[in-house]
């Protein structure tokens, strides 16, 4: 079960407004030990150390955001999202489906 605190912080939501964040699942930096709320990604400052003892035994971390359908250009070394067409194109020549 995850651990829920208060944030007292506000964040704009995906259609522009302005809300308070109240109660939510924070995580943590392992490395220094810092809070953070999950919906305004600000730090929570005074979290108590059973609090924060109770996120790492928990392992209550912020996820890694990977890239999907991202690849690299081997001439300039830009990164971008392949377009569907793109990536229905590599899944036929992948599978060696030539003809539709």
């Amino acid at each position: 079960m995850a651990v829920v605190l208060i944030c007292n912080n506000s964040y704009t939501d995906e259609k522009g407004k302005v809300r308070k964040c109240g109660q939510m699942e924070p995580y943590m930096d392992p490395k220094t030990e810092q809070v953070f709320c999950s919906l305004c990604n600000k730090e929570m400052p005074g979290i108590t150390h059973f609090n924060k003892v109770t996120l790492k035994n928990l392992r209550q971390y912020k996820q890694k955001v990977t890239d999907t359908f991202v690849t690299k250009c081997q001439n300039c070394n830009k990164k971008r999202n392949l377009k569907l067409w793109e990536m229905i194109s590599f899944a036929l020549i992948v599978i060696n489906l030539t003809h539709i």
